[in-house]
C-alpha cells in the first residue's frame, strides 16, 4: 500500500510526507489522480488505453528524473528507456489487456530500481541511519544496518529468475517469466511467489489493481476500496515500510499480497461487503463535522485494511458456518455473487469493533507508536505516557502515547460508526419494509374482495 497521509482535523502532524523522494510534485499528482479517476470510472465510456498511455508517461517521467539524480545512473538509464519503448508498444497494440499492462510495467520498473539498490547497498545503511539517528548509538545502527542488509538482500526465487532473463525489460518476455510462476503454491513461500492476481487483473475485472506513486490520503484510500479499487504502492527507493526495509520489488509485491489477503478475508462476505459499500455511500452523502468524518473514515480504515473484514469473522455466526463459507470461497479472483451463511448487518456494533481491536492488540502494539498508526490519532487525544519515558530511553525509541486516551479516541470514533450504521440501516429498512407492507395490504385487500364475491355453495348431505 502506498505511504497513507494521515490528516486528523486541527493537525499538521499528518501533513508530514512519508515515501522519501518516490513523490509527485502537486501538478503531476492531480494529472495522475485524473487519469486515476477515468480509469476506474465503470460508468465512463471513455477508451481507456490513452488514459493508461498518460499514467504510464507520468511513471517514465518520475522514474527518469529519479534515476538521474543517483550516482552511476548511466548504466541504469539503458534499462529504462528499453522498458518505456517496450511498454508503449504494448499500450499501443491490442494484445495485452491495459491495465495488465500498467500493473506489469510498473512491476518493472520497480525491479530495475531494485537492481540500482542492490547493487549499490550504502542506500540502505543511509535509511537504516535515517530511522534510528540520533536515538541509537553507532554501533547499533551498524548491527542493525548488517541485520537489514541480509534480509533484504535474502535469495527470491522471482526476482534473481527476472533478472537471468536476457530480455527481461521486454514486456512480452517479462509477462511470460511471470506466467511460469502463476499458480504457484508452496505452503511457506506462497505470498512471495505467486503471481496469479496480479496476471488476472484486467478491466473486465470486479476489482481494480492500480499503481500508486507517493502517498494517499485516508480518504482517498477508503473511497478507492470501498470502489473496488487497490493501491499498489510504486517505490524508486528502499524504504522503511511495517517497520522493515522494503526493497522497490518487495514493496510492490508487498501491495499485491495485502490485496490477496483482503479479496480472500473480504470475499467470503460479498452480501455484507455490498451492504458497507452502499453505508459508504450514505456516508458520503451526509453533512457531518469535519472531526466527525474523519473519525468514521478512521474505523473503516482499521476495519477493512488493517484488519481485513474480521469485523464478520468474530461474529458467533460465522464461527458456525466457517467451513462452509471457506469451502464455497475458491475462486479468490470472481467472488461467488452470493453467500448465505454470513452474519447479520447487525453484527457491527461499538462493542464489536472494540472487540477485533483489543483482541489484535492494534492499540499496545500499534496506536500508541508515534511512528506507526500513532500519527493517526487527533492532537487532543495524542498524550505522551510519562510512564513509559524509560522504557523509551532504554531502548532507544520514541515516547508512546496514553493508551487510556487512545483507547477513548477509538471507543468515541466506534460509537459514532454504529450510530451513522444504525441510520444507514434504519433508512434502509423503512424502504423496504414500507414495500413489504403495501405488498401485504394489497393481497390482503384482494383476498377480502374475493371472499365477499364468491358466494357460498349449499351444504349437500
Amino acid at each position: 500500500m502506498p505511504h497513507i497521509l494521515f490528516d486528523p482535523p486541527s493537525s499538521n502532524n499528518g501533513r508530514k510526507q512519508r515515501g522519501g523522494m518516490t513523490t509527485l510534485t502537486p501538478a503531476l499528482r492531480k494529472r495522475y489522480m485524473s487519469y486515476l479517476h477515468a480509469l476506474t470510472d465503470r460508468s465512463s465510456h471513455e477508451p481507456t488505453r490513452p488514459i493508461v498511455r498518460r499514467m504510464l508517461g507520468i511513471i517514465f517521467q518520475t522514474a527518469i528524473d529519479y534515476l538521474e539524480t543517483l550516482m552511476d545512473h548511466q548504466q541504469y538509464r539503458p534499462y529504462l528507456e528499453q522498458i518505456q519503448v517496450s511498454a508503449m508498444e504494448a499500450i499501443d497494440g491490442d494484445e495485452h489487456d491495459e491495465l495488465l499492462v500498467l500493473n506489469l510495467v510498473a512491476f518493472q520498473v520497480a525491479v530495475l530500481f531494485t537492481k540500482y539498490e542492490m547493487d549499490h547497498p550504502a542506500i540502505i545503511l543511509r535509511k537504516t541511519i535515517a530511522k534510528n539517528y540520533p536515538r541509537r548509538s553507532n554501533k547499533e545502527i551498524v548491527e542493525e544496518y548488517n541485520e537489514e542488509l541480509q534480509r533484504a538482500m535474502r535469495p527470491n526465487p522471482v526476482y534473481e529468475g527476472i533478472l537471468n532473463q536476457p530480455d527481461w525489460t521486454s514486456f512480452p518476455s517479462f509477462l511470460r517469466y511471470l506466467h511460469t510462476w502463476d499458480g504457484y503454491q508452496d505452503e511457506y513461500v506462497f505470498d512471495d511467489y505467486d503471481y496469479s492476481t496480479l496476471l488476472h487483473i484486467t478491466m473486465k475485472s470486479p476489482d481494480y489493481l492500480i499503481p500508486m506513486i507517493g502517498f494517499v490520503t485516508l480518504a482517498e484510500l477508503n473511497t478507492a476500496l470501498m470502489n473496488r479499487v487497490y493501491f499498489l504502492g510504486l517505490s524508486y527507493e528502499t524504504d522503511y515500510v511495517d517497520g522493515n526495509i522494503n526493497t522497490p520489488y518487495e514493496f510492490y509485491s508487498h501491495d499485491v499480497t495485502h490485496y490477496k489477503t483482503y479479496n480472500m478475508d473480504c470475499g467470503q462476505f460479498p452480501v455484507l461487503m455490498d451492504h458497507v459499500r452502499a453505508f459508504f455511500t450514505f456516508f458520503q452523502s451526509k453533512s457531518m463535522s469535519a472531526t466527525e468524518r474523519y473519525s468514521i473514515h478512521f474505523i473503516l480504515f482499521l476495519m477493512f485494511h488493517e484488519r481485513e473484514c474480521l469485523l464478520f469473522k468474530a461474529s458467533p455466526y460465522y464461527y458456525n458456518h466457517e467451513e462452509e463459507n471457506r469451502n464455497r470461497n475458491v475462486n479468490m479472483i470472481h467472488r461467488p455473487s452470493n453467500l448465505p451463511n454470513e452474519p447479520s448487518v447487525d453484527a457491527i456494533t461499538a462493542q464489536s469493533i472494540m472487540s477485533v481491536i483489543k483482541e489484535q492488540n492494534l492499540i499496545e502494539e500499534r496506536l500508541v507508536d508515534q511512528t506507526d498508526l500513532g500519527t493517526a490519532i487527533p492532537p487532543s487525544y495524542r498524550e505522551i505516557d510519562p510512564l513509559d519515558e524509560p522504557f523509551a530511553m532504554r531502548f532507544k525509541r520514541p515516547i508512546r502515547l496514553k493508551s487510556d486516551r487512545v483507547e477513548q479516541y477509538i471507543r468515541l470514533s466506534a460509537q459514532r460508526f454504529e450510530q451513522l450504521w444504525k441510520e444507514f440501516h434504519e433508512a434502509t429498512v423503512i424502504i423496504k419494509g414500507g414495500r413489504r407492507r403495501h405488498r401485504r395490504q394489497t393481497h390482503r385487500r384482494r383476498l377480502l374482495q374475493k371472499k365477499r364475491s364468491t358466494k357460498k355453495a349449499p351444504h349437500r348431505v
